[in-house]
């Protein structure tokens, strides 16, 4: 692995974030991988209707300074500059495809997005980006619970496979 995409959020809180950070932290540690934080902006994802130019004029340098502080918080040892994505109109689906946009035209080998593992109405109400990033990213995604331990050493890796072509070649890379 050498770019690393990771799904920030800079609205959730330290303690929320702390455990997946340290994850990538010693995972792009580990890989000597270097980590571009990227949140992405939308107007969909709590149901708001704003338009795409007010959404950037009020929201973009207010977020690009958050991303910047948890990103400074996180302590990873090689980071690219902070990224904006801005999808709007939007859905949860489109910002899910934006990022993965954005990651294949840097060239990302892996997109990493924490999980806050809710259940019952919070799930219903709050959703959950990562399970929609998984099912729209056609590139390959590390997720972290909320309660991921995280691994000193990489030497066994869980590969689900059904035989396929396309999983030979996803286990080759």
């Amino acid at each position: 692995f050498k770019k690393i995409v990771w799904a920030a959020d800079p609205m959730e809180s330290d303690r929320s974030r702390g455990q997946g950070t340290r994850v990538l932290r010693e995972f792009s540690k580990a890989v000597g991988a270097e980590v571009y934080p990227v949140y992405v902006l939308s107007d969909g994802l709590l149901g708001l209707s704003i338009p795409r130019a007010s959404l950037v004029r009020e929201f973009v340098k207010p977020m690009r300074r958050a991303l910047k502080d948890a990103a400074k918080r996180a302590k990873l040892s090689k980071m690219a500059p902070p990224t904006i994505v801005v999808s709007a109109p939007s859905s949860r689906g489109k910002a899910a495809e934006d990022l993965d946009r954005f990651a294949r035209m840097n060239d990302a080998d892996l997109i990493f997005v924490n999980s806050h593992g809710r259940s019952g109405l919070k799930r219903m109400f709050m959703g959950s980006f990562a399970e929609t990033l998984l099912l729209h990213s056609s590139t390959p995604i590390l997720v972290a619970g909320p309660k991921a331990d995280s691994e000193k050493a990489l030497d066994h890796i869980l590969f689900p496979t059904d035989f396929s072509e396309e999983s030979k070649a996803a286990f080759r890379k």
